[in-house]
């Protein structure tokens, strides 16, 4: 008799702590909460270069003298500070894209070539970027295409973020 009230008891604590822990928690969403916790830094830019699927280059670029930050708003909006090393401000909006894998922001930024000389025409560096990480302390994106042929060339660039001290 003493074993089956230990059981039914055992049972009932034990449901009891499925159905607390089953509860609706509120703001799961890590992914957004570390985006939009605190401005990113730019911390480095890689660009490699690739004919089909091999690599041809590869430069990191790390003679900009300008602070390069990325600010993602809790209202979607976003703006980055000092895009290709240009004193300016770009202003957009922002949302993850399919999976949350992908970053799609509107932000039109001026652009450079990589030996620094400014373009005359705007861009839209992050309609599609790759979410490569995103964390506490880190974020990384990548942004190219990723569709291509045996012969096409074409340029990726991996940008590295972290939050200024």
């Amino acid at each position: 008799m003493a074993f089956k009230k230990r059981l039914l008891a055992l049972f009932c604590i034990g449901t009891l702590a499925m159905a607390a822990n089953s509860c609706k928690k509120d703001n799961q969403d890590f992914l957004f909460h570390y985006l939009t916790a605190q401005p990113w830094e730019l911390a480095s830019v890689q660009v490699t270069t690739y004919i089909g699927s091999q690599q041809i280059s590869s430069v990191i670029l790390d003679d900009c003298a300008l602070s390069q930050s990325f600010v993602f708003n809790a209202d979607n909006t976003c703006s980055y500070a000092n895009f290709a090393c240009k004193s300016n401000t770009a202003k957009g909006s922002w949302q993850f894209g399919e999976g949350r894998i992908y970053l799609n922001s509107d932000i039109q930024c001026a652009d450079t070539t990589l030996d620094g000389t400014a373009r005359d025409t705007l861009n839209h560096p992050f309609t599609n970027a790759k979410i490569q990480n995103l964390g506490s302390y880190s974020f990384v994106l990548t942004l190219g295409d990723g569709y291509y042929t045996s012969t096409t060339r074409r340029v990726i660039r991996q940008l590295s973020f972290v939050h200024p001290q």
